[in-house]
């Protein structure tokens, strides 16, 4: 198409000039069609290779904002996670859904309860709580707890995920099969008698003063990370060794 343009327009150019077309006049054109094409390939390839870069400028920027997006999204997820998680977990046995229970909780400040319906309620310090339980397990949200009061309340699991300032934990006369407490640093007196218990997990370091572990199933109990440990009671259990 190029080319049948060009030897038109040098055809026009030779009329009106008065010039014999002959061969000269074909060589001329051939000569102008090649010239011409090679000059529209290059433009064309320059307005290519600009219109490219564009192209890669305003991809490079879509997929920073859709990465920047992601990762955003990402942390406003994991921060919902952990805000939704619940610091302490009280178990009980499915048989006492829909009974009123009663447990003992201090806190330095408020705190939430969930009894098992999805609803937070705000506690100011805590004392002795009771409330219908509509679920098996008692969620509590707030890790400025400072003593957990639960005596003969059929627990069957305590699961304790961040606090840092509990003091006294005394929940003697339960079901307890195990007890983690690494995440309580700060814990000087822990009562877990007469649980059945087979496994309790200390810190690595603790401030704990006065350990109560009379009447369960324990083979063990490692206290090396209680530098504070004034008195142990471990009378009635399975130990082969301290």
């Amino acid at each position: 198409i190029v080319e049948k343009i060009v030897i038109g327009q040098c055809r026009a150019v030779f009329l009106r000039l008065k010039v014999p077309w002959g061969p000269f006049g074909r060589y001329f054109a051939e000569f102008c069609s090649y010239f011409y094409s090679r000059r529209l390939l290059i433009r064309l390839f320059c307005i290519y290779l600009q219109c490219s870069f564009k192209i890669m400028l305003i991809m490079k920027r879509m997929f920073k904002s859709v990465l920047l997006g992601a990762l955003a999204s990402a942390c406003l997820s994991v921060h919902a996670q952990e805000r939704d998680k619940p610091d302490m977990l009280l178990v009980f046995p499915e048989t006492l859904v829909g009974d009123n229970v009663e447990i003992g909780i201090a806190s330095t400040s408020t705190f939430q309860l969930d009894w098992g319906d999805g609803v937070r309620r705000d506690y100011d310090y805590g004392g002795y709580l009771s409330n219908t339980l509509m679920d098996d397990t008692l969620r509590v949200y707030g890790s400025n707890i400072r003593m957990l009061h639960a005596d003969k309340r059929s627990l069957i699991g305590v699961v304790i995920n961040n606090e840092p300032d509990m003091d006294v934990i005394k929940v003697p006369n339960n079901n307890l099969a195990d007890l983690d407490v690494s995440m309580c640093p700060s814990l000087s007196i822990l009562d877990v008698a007469n649980n059945g218990l087979r496994s309790l997990v200390l810190g690595s370091k603790m401030l704990l003063e006065v350990l109560s572990v009379g009447s369960n199933k324990l083979s063990a109990i490692d206290v090396s990370g209680c530098g504070s440990l004034d008195m142990l009671i471990a009378f009635d259990n399975e130990l082969t060794s301290v």
